[in-house]
Parts: structure tokens; sequence; C-alpha cells
């Protein structure tokens, strides 16, 4: 998993997560994941003040 904060021209926070796997994994499995991701209590508390994008990157 890796991060990345980033400011527009206003000044606004956006947080980008990026999600990366070692096994090939279903579309399922990755639509679960993502579901998981946004659900933490950290996201959700994080996302009071800044929005936050998952990217799901699969295995290569």
């Amino acid at each position: 998993m890796d991060l990345t904060l980033f400011k527009d021209e206003n000044r606004a926070d956006r947080i980008e997560r990026r999600v990366g796997f070692t096994a090939q994994l279903s579309p399922e499995q990755l639509s679960k994941i993502a579901e998981v991701c946004e659900r933490t209590p950290v996201t959700l508390t994080i996302k009071q003040g800044a929005p936050i994008t998952t990217r799901l990157i699969a295995a290569s």
C-alpha cells in the first residue's frame, strides 16, 4: 500500500491510496477489497475532511 497527498489550486487535500498484490485476484476479490478499503475506520475519519481515491494494482 502506498499513499500520496495532493493539494489542488485551492489548497484542498486529496489522498490517493494504491493497493498492490503479489497474487492474481478475481474481479470479485478486487471489488471486495476496494469495498473494505473504503470502510476502514481511518478512511471514514479522514473522508470527513479529505477525499480519498483507491487504485487497485493487479499483480504482474
